[in-house]
C-alpha cells in the first residue's frame, strides 16, 4: 500500500515539475510557450492615413484617383525613424511599394484607385524587433462608368 502510494506521489510530483518548467520558461526565445502561445506583442504600433481625411467617415476614391497614404511607425509614443514600411493592396496601386520612415517615423505613399468599383484595402507592414507589424485600411472605389451612367 505504501509502495503504490509513493509511486504515485512521485509521478505527480515529477509531472508538476516538468510543467511548472515548461510554463516557467515559455518555450524559447520568441516568447511563445506552450501556455499562452500565440504571437508575441509587437513593440511597434502602425496608424494609416488616407489622402487628408480623418478616417473617421466612409473612405471613397473614384476608380483611377489618386491619393496619398501616410504610414507612421511609433514606439510607445515616440516615432521610428529608418525603418523600411511595405504596403501592398488590393484594388489599388501603390507607388513605390517600399519606403524608409522619416524622422517622423513617416513614408507618404501614392495610392492609386482601381478601375473596378467595390472594396479596396491597403495593408502596411514593418519588421519590428519582435516580428512582423501590420495594420490595414479599407476604402470603396466607385467605378466613374457607373456614376456616369446615373447622372
Amino acid at each position: 500500500m505504501i509502495k503504490g502510494w509513493l509511486g504515485t506521489t512521485i509521478r505527480w510530483t515529477a509531472t508538476c515539475l516538468v510543467a511548472t518548467t515548461l510554463i516557467g520558461c515559455g518555450g524559447g526565445s520568441d516568447g511563445g510557450g506552450f501556455v499562452g502561445g500565440g504571437q508575441t506583442t509587437a513593440d511597434y504600433a502602425l496608424s494609416l492615413k488616407l489622402g487628408e481625411d480623418d478616417n473617421k467617415g466612409a473612405l471613397e476614391l473614384k476608380s483611377g484617383e489618386q491619393t496619398s497614404l501616410t504610414v507612421t511607425v511609433t514606439q510607445g509614443s515616440s516615432a521610428v525613424s529608418g525603418v523600411v514600411i511595405s504596403v501592398a493592396g488590393s484594388g489599388a496601386q501603390i507607388e513605390p511599394a517600399s519606403l524608409t520612415s522619416d524622422a517622423s517615423g513617416e513614408a507618404v505613399f501614392t495610392v492609386t484607385a482601381g478601375e473596378t468599383g467595390g472594396a479596396a484595402t491597403l495593408t502596411a507592414s514593418v519588421e519590428s524587433p519582435s516580428g512582423t507589424v501590420e495594420q490595414s485600411i479599407s476604402f470603396n472605389v466607385i467605378d466613374r462608368k457607373s456614376t456616369r451612367l446615373n447622372s
